[in-house]
């Protein structure tokens, strides 16, 4: 028997953090933010850890009766699915757009640091920014910051490349290498030559670690139907972080899986909650199951007839097919077919039609064998039909029917971050891209590039990823060629690197000020070794 796990529902809103103590300072210190689409990291510079995490999602309701509106940020939301519906996050995708929210959560913010907001925050501020941030997002984003907490300064940077610099000891020596940011949202494949950002080269995946949650919700709910308000997408989460892995050969991994005593052996059980339940549960629970069984069949056998009808229309097709002179032409009138021609398109699409069907086929052990037939459907039907068929409830095992077996979705789950298209994205998945930025580049300059590859972001901690990486790469590679991916062993990398980059030097020069925002205007963005390129944003000419 497998091992049974349980769900932590009750520390899904509250995680820990370490807030400071509200005493003076002589000096501002710097407040460094990792603003990521998924969890909001803060410190201070001083700190060695971040002193602040938690969700990136506002809940706001109004007051009544003159009431104050009702705020709740991140931790101190304490159940997300009832309120999941009402949440606000401040991205769209990877990239913040909405910035009234993003007030109320950086409110929340300065307040849980001790840092008065009201009239002005006297702390620089340096903050992230996704990779090949739009100018009119980072114009939203300084003019929030300056215009309404009226920062002395405020620098940029992205996490990819702050992770990057951290997992490089903290010096400014990048030298040739390639940093994957697996983020919430998206896949940034970055790479860095001599040290500097090449940015036309940069490539982004349109899927995350949320796609990959979302993928277990839907899966696990039409595997149990009846139990599919139970799956929320907080629990697929924790499902995707606790039990799921990378497989380094996907496709042979999932042939184990059809081995009995190899699924007995690695399936995972998870217990859902259940409290008292009625004398008669058991025979309603039973019930259900057959309705849904009894629905299994009743489709299957709408297929089948639906089948066997194409399957005869084919066979006439064919033997007027074999027909010649007025025979023939008798039978293509009776058709409305002018030509044989156009007889072996119908045929054609006929016989496409033939095949689709038996690829919708489920039962096809069944199908195969020969038995599938409308008679032996029937009887299945019949027999769940039938109310006087006895049945022994006493062996019926209530905390069994509320457990959800995690079988292949182990493997699949996370699978899509390197094929995409299982649910209809179409793009090229974390190895193929790397594949194509690595092309980019001549082949002295690939094998630098191939030997130094980091993997970052939130859903690099699912098990298995570097390896798996490692194997794609080593597949598209020449023989024998030198290869190096990397794993960022710490969570906080991506803050922690910019703590770093901040404490090593001297970064005023890196900063933008209040002026140089009123001057040169809120998309304007000082260029240093962890932040994007600055592209000015064209300006519009009138024509005659």
């Amino acid at each position: 028997m497998a091992n049974i796990y349980k769900f932590y529902d009750s520390q899904r809103g509250c995680e820990p953090s370490s807030l400071l103590n509200p005493c003076p300072r002589k000096s501002p210190s710097t407040i460094i933010i990792d603003n990521g689409s998924y969890e909001c990291r803060a410190g201070l510079a001083t700190s060695n850890e971040p002193d602040l995490v938690f969700k990136n999602l506002a809940f706001r309701q109004k007051g009544r009766n003159n009431e104050p509106d009702t705020v709740l940020i991140g931790r101190d939301i304490e159940n997300l699915e009832t309120l999941r519906s009402q949440l606000r996050s401040p991205f769209d995708r990877n990239v913040a757009t909405q910035m009234d929210t993003q007030e109320l959560i950086y409110d929340y913010l300065f307040n849980k640091l001790n840092i008065k907001s009201e009239e002005c925050v006297e702390n620089p501020v340096v903050l992230s920014e996704p990779t090949a941030n739009p100018n009119s997002c980072r114009k939203f984003m300084s003019e929030l910051m300056f215009e309404c907490y009226c920062v002395p300064s405020l620098t940029y940077y992205t996490d990819s490349l702050s992770s990057w610099y951290g997992a490089q000891h903290g010096t400014a020596n990048f030298n040739d290498g390639i940093s994957i940011c697996i983020g919430y949202q998206t896949i940034h494949v970055v790479p860095i030559v001599n040290g500097i950002v090449d940015q036309e080269n940069i490539r982004r995946v349109a899927v995350g670690g949320y796609h990959v949650d979302y993928f277990m919700q839907k899966l696990l709910q039409l595997k149990y139907p009846i139990h599919s308000n139970a799956v929320s997408l907080s629990r697929a989460e924790e499902i995707v972080q606790n039990h799921t892995w990378i497989a380094e050969n996907y496709a042979s991994s999932c042939f184990q899986w059809t081995d009995i005593p190899y699924y007995e052996k690695q399936v995972r059980r998870l217990q859902l909650p259940y409290g008292n339940v009625p004398a008669n549960f058991a025979a309603v629970a039973l019930q259900g199951e057959r309705q849904v069984e009894r629905a299994k069949y009743v489709k299957e056998k709408q297929a089948l007839e639906k089948l066997e009808a194409k399957s005869q229309i084919l066979d006439q097709l064919r033997e007027i097919q074999e027909l010649t002179g007025t025979k023939l032409h008798r039978r293509l009138a009776d058709l409305n077919v002018d030509s044989p021609g156009e007889l072996q398109c119908h045929i054609k699409a006929v016989r496409a039609t033939v095949e689709d069907l038996k690829r919708k086929i489920t039962l096809k052990d069944e199908f195969n064998r020969g038995i599938l037939t409308k008679e032996w459907l029937q009887a299945k039907i019949d027999a769940l039909d039938n109310p006087d068929l006895a049945h022994d409830f006493s062996t019926f095992d209530i905390a069994e029917y509320y457990q959800l077996h995690i079988g292949i979705e182990q493997i699949r789950v996370p699978e899509l971050l390197f094929q995409p298209s299982m649910i209809g994205v179409e793009q090229g998945g974390l190895s193929e891209t790397l594949t194509y930025v690595l092309n980019k580049y001549p082949s002295d300059k690939q094998v630098e590039l191939a030997n130094n590859v980091l993997l970052t972001g939130g859903s690099a901690g699912i098990p298995g990823i570097q390896q798996r990486v490692e194997a794609d790469l080593r597949c598209c590679r020449p023989f024998q060629s030198k290869i190096c991916v990397r794993l960022a062993a710490d969570p906080y990398g991506s803050w922690k690197g910019a703590r770093q980059w901040y404490a090593d030097a001297d970064r005023t020069n890196c900063a933008i000020t209040k002026a140089m925002y009123e001057e040169i205007g809120g998309d304007y963005l000082v260029e240093h070794e962890l932040s994007n390129r600055y592209y000015p944003t064209p300006t519009k000419t009138l024509t005659k």
